[in-house]
């Protein structure tokens, strides 16, 4: 018989090795969602379904329906539009705001590879990350970058550790990737004015500066969005990400609890009832001997 601190610590086991199978189950599956329905969505230009996917990975659950921020420009030479929702994350205990950057609609006469983004305040970068648009096989026409909180004055890019804060966004580049490499020229460089009203209604202005497209639509400071909120009590202007959606993937979360629950409930006999089970095979073979030679 196993001694009873044996059957605790394999039951701990069997627990943690389940959560580890859940897991990845899980992060496949929104992988799955994600490769083979938002990446679909985004190349075809169906940014509001691709909006909603990604909220519904990231957690949200409301988000305002129309973008606080359009950047769009067209040219002979590139063509790009940058879109910024904004979205809340509710708990029992509290509400969180965040917002989330899209590229969409890109091309360039210059092929990039990729994308760099980076988000600052004056030398302190507070975020800097590659976008490859490469992907098996294919060209993506953009991407979205992970999601910024704020609250208490400060951005924050972690929901579980805001360490990593800015008390003001002063500029967002975008530059394009070459063979591995960063190229020196911002194609897009968005900078904070402090005057600038989110509500304002007005299209975004551009100015040239030898490659790079120029703008200081957008206000970098938490306080500019503390009234956003209030939009959020007018239902016709919200959405909720449709959940159903990710439903169709449950197969591979399905698969592996039925693995899992297959393998485990094996283990099991085998731990607690293997040794007991072959003394009883050997015994009765033992019988029929002793019956033979009789």
């Amino acid at each position: 018989m196993r001694s009873t601190a044996f059957k605790i610590i394999y039951g701990i086991m069997v627990l943690l090795i389940g959560f580890m199978f859940i897991s990845n189950a899980l992060m496949d599956r929104t992988r799955n969602f994600f490769e083979q329905e938002a990446l679909v969505n985004l190349n075809e230009g169906k940014i509001t379904d691709f909006v909603d996917n990604t909220m519904l990975i990231v957690g949200s659950n409301k988000y305002l329906e129309e973008p606080i921020y359009r950047f769009v420009y067209n040219s002979e030479d590139i063509n790009f539009k940058v879109y910024i929702y904004h979205f809340t994350k509710e708990s029992k205990k509290s509400v969180t705001e965040g917002i989330m950057l899209y590229l969409h609609d890109f091309s360039s006469k210059e092929n990039f590879d990729g994308i760099r983004l980076e988000i600052k305040e004056n030398s302190s970068t507070f975020i800097s990350n590659n976008y490859n648009l490469k992907f098996k096989g294919g060209i993506l026409k953009g991407f979205v970058a992970e999601p910024i909180y704020f609250g208490e004055g400060k951005f924050y890019n972690d929901t579980q550790n805001n360490s990593t804060s800015l008390s003001k966004i002063n500029q967002i580049n975008f530059k394009g990737i070459k063979e591995d490499k960063v190229l020196d020229d911002s194609f897009l460089e968005i900078n904070n004015d402090d005057f600038y009203d989110l509500n304002s209604a007005s299209e975004p202005e551009y100015k040239i500066e030898g490659k790079t497209i120029i703008s200081n639509s957008f206000n970098g400071n938490t306080d500019a969005y503390k009234s956003i909120i209030e939009k959020y009590e007018l239902e016709e202007r919200t959405k909720t990400p449709d959940f159903t959606t990710l439903s169709k993937y449950n197969n591979v979360l399905t698969r592996t609890l039925i693995l899992y629950a297959v393998v485990s409930t094996l283990t099991t006999a085998l731990v607690f009832f293997g040794r007991p089970l072959l003394n009883k095979i050997k015994s009765r073979k033992v019988s029929k001997d002793i019956d033979k030679d009789n």
